[in-house]
């Protein structure tokens, strides 16, 4: 094959479009994760397979664990007769559970949110690096903070709270920078 294939990820939120309502796991077995799943119909069904094929191998999450739909005023959830549960917003679900705008979920050791939109998620995972967790938006920031002080920029002015953010934007413009000994 002498030509590349463009990718027509249905998740693309470049390419425009109606939104793809879902949910993003953001936590699984001890670690942090970006994985989106995206509602086909309305709903979504999240279970030890599905999780399992996106590489989270979750052991106490049921086969058919629970299923969230997206209606006028939210979202709504139902626990299907799982083993070890489902808790919403950090109360158990008993049966189905109602809300809006959005859901945190917790089934077995793996944390979800429901959003309205599943595309901006479907950037490159969350990283984890010196302690420090770093999702798409973050990572973004970073690269362009870097890229301007490999540019030659001598100055840069960040503007947030005092602490390990501005910390860590602080040292991703200096590193790059040449050192006074003439190195990088």
């Amino acid at each position: 094959m002498s030509e590349t294939i463009d990718d027509t990820s249905a998740l693309d939120a470049r390419s425009g479009g109606a939104p793809v309502p879902g949910a993003v796991v953001l936590w699984s077995i001890a670690r942090p994760v970006c994985v989106p799943f995206a509602c086909a119909g309305g709903a979504l069904e999240i279970g030890r397979d599905e999780l399992h094929d996106a590489g989270l191998a979750d052991p106490r999450v049921s086969r058919s664990h629970l299923r969230l739909t997206r209606t006028a005023a939210g979202w709504r959830c139902v626990d299907r007769g799982s083993r070890n549960g489902t808790w919403v917003d950090g109360a158990r679900c008993e049966g189905a559970v109602e809300r809006g705008p959005a859901l945190i979920v917790r089934v077995g050791h793996t944390l979800l949110i429901t959003v309205d939109d599943v595309r901006p998620f479907a950037a490159p995972a969350v990283q984890e690096r010196d302690d420090r967790v770093a999702g798409p938006a973050l990572r973004a920031v970073l690269a362009r903070l870097e890229a301007f002080a490999k540019g030659g920029a001598r100055t840069c002015s960040c503007r947030a709270p005092a602490g390990r953010a501005r910390s860590s934007r602080r040292r991703r413009f200096t590193a790059p920078a040449p050192a006074r000994g003439g190195r990088w």
